[in-house]
């Protein structure tokens, strides 16, 4: 029989489409990482729901899978709901998905737990690219009409920044507007104590000695922009006197990895850009430390973790004006933001490759920010709002400040 204790003690469920004891690539994933492990210090149960081969543990933390991990949405939508109808959740349970339409069985089939959605960018913005103007026509007002169910059921609904929650603004400003108290903007976040300046020669001893590294590190996916960068770097390495010794990598892969491959031939930049594919989560730090800089041509992003943890390695970054970038960057001292150009994102790789750098200075102008991007400090405002929402108090994630 469980403890008095025991049964008042918070209970979260995490879900997601992945396994977080696994490195799948991607600042998503290592802020899910992050946050299972930052709220080991709080002595909180948790249950990861997610994609995979087989039930997991480590400490506090259970991952049950509802589907194989590589699988479609739906099947994983489908495992989520028939998950919910099988179990049952105690009072004090506080569900925290990731994905708006990851609530709806929870708010159907486990009406007992209180459930916090955190959302990373916006909503249904790649499905035309990926599928075509007529099927984006019929499937878009479905898609709004289930975040319009969904949002005023929400116990608390967390946008990691500023733009993502004016984007949701763009369809539901009068919901949100409605659930005020139950809205807090809480950023991503970085584990500082990995991602700091250091000296690494990891890129040098895959690729050679001798030549100059410029990084990208994220999904070769339609968000990102990769063809826009593409498209700059040709206009980088068609200048008068260019540096014929520096190199764009990038790091990560995705559904138009092929398509970028192709488009780098057709190009003549093969001889200038390593497709590096994807890097375990481990070596990241290793690969920014072993950078002239990193660039992120994103056509949004919504708290880009990747841009955090280049700073705190303290090398700088040219990135376009994409989710809270602007609160990090400080011109021509740690970073640049540009525009949405080619001809803008070449002016700004231009910048990282004259610059002359040194990670301390980097680092200093960004430290008081990236603190407040820490895995303590974050974890603090959620580990706040879980307590709040399992006993019934008023929740109030109240975002992290730093010291």
């Amino acid at each position: 029989m469980e403890s008095a204790e025991q049964k008042e003690k918070t209970k979260v469920v995490m879900v997601y489409q992945t396994n977080p004891f696994h490195d799948s690539g991607g600042g998503g994933i290592r802020y899910l990482q992050n946050l299972v492990s930052g709220m080991s210090k709080y002595n909180t149960d948790i249950l990861f729901v997610g994609a995979g081969k087989e039930v997991e543990s480590k400490g506090r933390v259970e991952f049950i899978p509802v589907c194989r991990a590589g699988q479609s949405f739906p099947v994983f939508f489908l495992g989520l709901f028939l998950y919910c109808i099988k179990n049952t959740f105690p009072p004090n349970t506080v569900v925290h998905v990731h994905r708006l339409y990851f609530a709806l069985p929870f708010i159907w089939f486990a009406r007992k737990t209180k459930v916090v959605c955190s959302l990373h960018g916006w909503t249904f913005w790649g499905f035309q690219k990926r599928f075509g103007a007529l099927a984006h026509g019929i499937f878009q007002p479905i898609v709004r009409a289930i975040e319009a169910y969904v949002l005023p059921r929400l116990d608390y609904f967390v946008p990691v920044s500023q733009d993502t929650l004016a984007f949701m603004n763009r369809f539901h400003s009068r919901t949100l507007e409605q659930m005020a108290d139950r809205v807090d903007i809480i950023p991503s976040m970085i584990d500082l104590s990995r991602f700091k300046p250091e000296e690494s020669d990891y890129l040098q001893a895959r690729y050679g000695e001798g030549r100059e590294y410029v990084t990208f590190i994220g999904r070769l996916a339609p968000e990102k922009n990769v063809g826009l960068l593409l498209d700059a770097w040709r206009h980088i390495m068609s200048d008068e006197g260019s540096r014929q010794n520096t190199v764009l990598v990038l790091v990560g892969h995705g559904e138009l990895e092929e398509d970028m491959k192709a488009q780098a031939e057709e190009m003549g930049l093969m001889d200038s850009v390593i497709f590096h594919g994807l890097e375990a989560g481990e070596n990241i730090s290793k690969v920014l430390n072993a950078s002239k800089g990193m660039i992120l041509s994103s056509v949004f992003e919504a708290s880009p973790t990747v841009v955090k943890e280049t700073l705190a390695c303290g090398v700088p970054v040219v990135t376009t004006n994409v989710g809270d970038v602007a609160e990090l960057i400080v011109d021509r001292k740690n970073g640049k933001i540009v525009g949405a150009g080619v001809d803008a994102l070449a002016d700004g790789i231009r910048w990282l490759l004259e610059i002359q750098t040194e990670k301390a200075k980097v680092l200093s102008v960004s430290k008081a920010e990236l603190e407040r991007h820490s895995v303590a400090l974050v974890c603090e405002a959620y580990n706040r709002l879980y307590n709040q929402l399992s006993t019934g108090q008023r929740a109030d994630a109240q975002r992290p400040t730093g010291k």
